[in-house]
């Protein structure tokens, strides 16, 4: 979304649950786009969300720190996290998901793709742009990515909507069909305002952490 190799090929975006981690890096240190790696020619300023969002953000975030451990996560998803994590979701979520053969492997490869993203990006955020409208998705139940972080990001995007509903975090697996409506809904109206764009083009959806 953010790349230009892709500018023209990518019809409409939808985020749910939180913005880029380079954008919410700068929000939350209220840094200009011209502080980060990329060079640009204008900056623009970053609203700093108060104080007391960015506490509840980082308490909301203590899964990440933990992640982050040396070989404890690893042991937890093999001592008994991966057998139990449906019924977290049930609990916490009143969510029924389908048995999933490959829980353990998709929990360990999680773990990868957090450590080799979330530092980085934290420390070294880049100035992206996205060249295709965005529209967010709320959910205002989320307990792991709090609202605040999909706000004042007008300098990043062009074209975007932001839609808040109340729902929780896994709102994706419990209401898949009014998720889906709702993408359904922004790919149509920007389906039709791309008659530059090069074949083959897509309508992207991606999920925050």
């Amino acid at each position: 979304m953010t790349d230009p190799a892709f500018k023209g090929r990518i019809v409409s975006y939808t985020s749910i649950s939180g913005p880029c981690l380079d954008h919410a890096s700068f929000g939350l240190r209220g840094e200009s786009e011209g502080d980060g790696d990329d060079d640009t020619q204008t900056a623009h300023p970053i609203t700093k969300p108060p104080f007391g969002s960015s506490v509840r953000q980082t308490l909301k975030s203590w899964y990440i720190f933990f992640f982050h451990l040396p070989w404890l996560p690893e042991l937890m998803w093999r001592t008994g996290g991966a057998r139990l994590w449906p019924l977290w979701l049930r609990v916490t979520e009143r969510v029924r998901p389908a048995p999933d053969p490959a829980q353990m492997r998709n929990a360990i490869n999680g773990l990868n793709l957090y450590r080799a993203n979330f530092i980085d990006k934290l420390l070294r955020p880049r100035a992206r742009h996205a060249h295709a409208p965005v529209q967010f998705i709320v959910p205002l139940r989320d307990r792991y990515v709090g609202p605040p972080l999909s706000l004042g990001l007008e300098c990043w995007l062009g074209a975007y909507e932001r839609t808040e509903i109340d729902a929780g975090h896994w709102v994706v697996l419990r209401e898949a069909d009014r998720i889906a409506a709702s993408i359904e809904r922004f790919v149509e109206r920007h389906r039709t305002d791309c008659g530059g764009c090069a074949a083959p083009t897509l309508n992207a959806r991606g999920a925050g952490v």
